[in-house]
Order: structure tokens, then sequence, then C-alpha cells
């Protein structure tokens, strides 16, 4: 199995900056504790889906 350490730091970068961005969020503020990880995981999960979608990891390490 090929690591590609371009797209692991490029994950590890978007997954920071959504966590980031979401906590700042007036709405996340108002969420309670469970509900405000509930909302991160999802929005992490959808933003993970998007970026593997626009470039998927196929073994080919660079």
């Amino acid at each position: 199995m090929d690591l590609s350490l371009s797209h692991m730091v490029v994950t590890a970068l978007v997954v920071f900056v959504t966590v980031f961005a979401a906590e700042r969020t007036t709405v996340v503020k108002t969420l309670s504790r469970p509900q405000r990880a509930l909302f991160v995981g999802v929005l992490v999960f959808l933003v993970m889906l998007l970026l593997n979608f626009v470039w998927p990891d196929n073994g080919q390490a660079v």
C-alpha cells in the first residue's frame, strides 16, 4: 500500500480548517455539546467526501 504524503497533508489541513471554522460560527455556539459534536462530525464527513471526489487518492504515491 502506497501512501500519498501530499493527500495526507491536504486532508489534515482541510479537517483542521473545517473544525476551526465550524467552532467559530454562531450556529454552532448555540448548540449543546453533543449536538455540536454531531454537527461538526457530519460537516467534516461531507467536506472529506467532497475532497475525495475532487482529488481521489488511488494509491499512486507522489
